[in-house]
């Protein structure tokens, strides 16, 4: 699949957040430079569970493009979008060290990030709704999918990654992952019993949501 362009933007960067960041390698030090952030929706997603790691495994021509992209750009921090969450971390070890840390074709030097944050999505975890409103919950497929939050065929599928060269206070991180909507003010009201008794349970997130600040230099 081909990947949405990078779209760099000093901003505030948004994600999920349940894991302790990994730590690979001391805090750069601080400098005058400009700090470089970056989104990028990479399309590094599979249909089927364990589908993404079996990719990077092997030779992905759609990773080492990523990569090149990335390896040219060179952001301090980014947000890597609909990146497959797996609990070992496996797609992520995988794309950090064949691909990034690796001299990409039309790329630059290797890229290596010293932190890394990523969590469980809502994406692909059954709702146990008929949100579709086919008369019928879950089933296979994409009956599956279309009752699952975000509309997922498995739980992980369009997750986030957020790759940094500086440390990610964790004291400060904040997920929204399970906010229900129906908490939100001013939340808009079902008008049929089967929206209303839905919109108790729906989380806000059809993947998920937070806050994540990074300790560059003296800046947070």
């Amino acid at each position: 699949m081909k990947a949405h362009p990078l779209i760099l933007a000093l901003a505030l960067l948004c994600g999920a957040c349940a894991q302790t960041p990994t730590k690979t390698a001391a805090m750069p030090e601080a400098t005058s430079a400009p700090l470089r952030i970056a989104t990028y929706n990479t399309s590094l997603y599979s249909d089927e569970t364990g589908g993404l790691i079996a990719e990077l495994e092997g030779d992905s021509a759609h990773a080492r493009k990523i990569a090149a992209v990335l390896q040219q750009v060179r952001p301090d921090l980014v947000l890597l979008n609909e990146f497959d969450y797996d609990d070992a971390h496996r797609a992520a070890d995988l794309f950090q060290q064949r691909y990034l840390e690796v001299a990409q074709p039309g790329g630059g030097e290797p890229l290596h990030f010293a932190y890394r944050y990523l969590a469980p999505v809502n994406t692909g975890v059954q709702s146990g709704l008929d949100l579709d409103n086919n008369g019928q919950i879950g089933g296979d497929g994409r009956n599956r999918g279309n009752d699952a939050w975000g509309y997922g065929l498995h739980p992980g599928q369009y997750g986030m990654l957020v790759l940094s060269r500086y440390p990610i206070d964790e004291a400060k991180v904040r997920s929204f992952q399970l906010l229900k909507w129906s908490t939100l003010p001013g939340a808009l009201r079902a008008r049929s019993t089967r929206a209303a008794a839905s919109r108790s349970t729906t989380t806000t997130c059809g993947r998920s949501c937070g806050c994540r600040p990074s300790r560059i230099g003296t800046c947070r």
